[in-house]
């Protein structure tokens, strides 16, 4: 359809013809390219201020306090190491899965060493019934693991040790004991049944999804997708209707006001970006989608109130009804829209 820029002109056959003011849509692709780059651009701006209040977060004496002794509790649990490289603690499976080191067999022995020293600091944690069943569930575990009909472990008198006559390498023993139960039930320990692990943790976790993810998408938001289109009077332009050259106009065809905007803003942010999040962005799919299939190419909120995007590349987007006159010069206006279905 062809009824998308905004365009004030008289009628040459009739010079006392009201005035006609005609305006374009911009293509599809224009405006799909036009909400690509505003995404991007608010996503960098949301980035950006996550980045700062991480760092506020992280600085904040209560929290390195918490942060201190969760890292003194997983050098103790012998489940983790400080990489220096990384410069931060990582489990000892993630560690040794980026080592440079290929010595399996002082890897096995040192998985060995670590684990029998986790459950001595399970139980110092802990409780002693505690540290039993998890030695329970570690010999268990080790007595079922089979390949090929054979068995890693063997059971010698009370004592549990690797299968000699199986001839196993150490990368086996590694790959198929020792890394599985580190990753899928030691670390799993660790969190669980640590109390002081659990509750510095649900305070990170509270902290990442209640503080630092809302504040950075509200400032990014606001900032974007709000006060910047503020600061053109006409057509509330973000930068990517800035730079494709498309700006907002009101059933009016004028520019869309302040207070409307205002409003547009609020039903954008909590209906489809707030709510997107708990919804695995349904309601970003169906502004999306909107956009896409209805006749007047809007997307949510622009439906809800009545607005619509023009192409403003050739001819201006107007304040109020005065201006055009002003613009035009004409005594005589009857202000009126091209397509009666706008």
């Amino acid at each position: 359809m062809e009824d998308d820029v905004y365009e004030v002109k008289k009628k040459e056959e009739d010079k006392n013809a009201p005035l006609e003011i005609a305006y374009y849509r911009p293509k599809f692709w224009h405006r799909a390219a036009c909400v690509l780059f505003d995404f991007l651009l608010a996503a960098l701006l949301c980035l950006g201020f996550f980045t700062a209040t991480r760092e506020i977060v992280v600085h904040n004496k209560y929290y390195a306090l918490k942060e201190e002794q969760l890292n003194s509790l997983k050098i103790e649990s012998q489940l983790y190491v400080y990489s220096y490289t990384d410069k931060r603690y990582e489990d000892i499976i993630t560690y040794y899965n980026y080592s440079t080191s290929i010595d399996y067999t002082a890897i096995r022995m040192d998985l060995e060493k670590r684990i029998d020293e986790f459950f001595t600091f399970l139980g110092e944690q802990t409780n002693e019934s505690e540290k039993e069943a998890a030695i329970k569930y570690y010999d268990d575990y080790r007595l079922n693991l089979v390949k090929n009909d054979i068995h890693y472990f063997v059971k010698e008198g009370s004592e549990i040790k690797r299968n000699e006559e199986a001839e196993f390498s150490s990368k086996e023993y590694i790959t198929g004991c020792y890394q599985p139960y580190i990753d899928k039930t030691a670390l799993a320990l660790f969190t669980a049944k640590i109390p002081e692990v659990l509750e510095i943790q649900k305070l990170q976790s509270n902290m990442l999804f209640f503080v630092e993810t809302p504040i950075a998408i509200t400032l990014g938001c606001v900032i974007y997708y709000y006060i910047i289109p503020l600061c053109f009077s006409r057509g509330k332009k973000t930068l990517g209707r800035f730079l494709f050259k498309t700006g907002l106009v009101d059933k009016n065809v004028l520019s869309v006001n302040w207070k409307l905007y205002t409003l547009r803003f609020l039903i954008q942010f909590f209906v489809e970006i707030i709510l997107s999040i708990p919804t695995a962005g349904i309601p970003l799919i169906v502004s999306f989608s909107l956009m896409v299939f209805s006749k007047k190419n809007q997307n949510l909120h622009d439906y809800f109130l009545n607005i619509e995007e023009i192409d403003c590349s050739q001819n201006r987007i107007f304040i109020n009804k005065k201006e055009v006159y002003d613009y035009v010069g004409r005594p005589q206006m009857n202000y009126y829209k091209r397509d009666k279905n706008l």
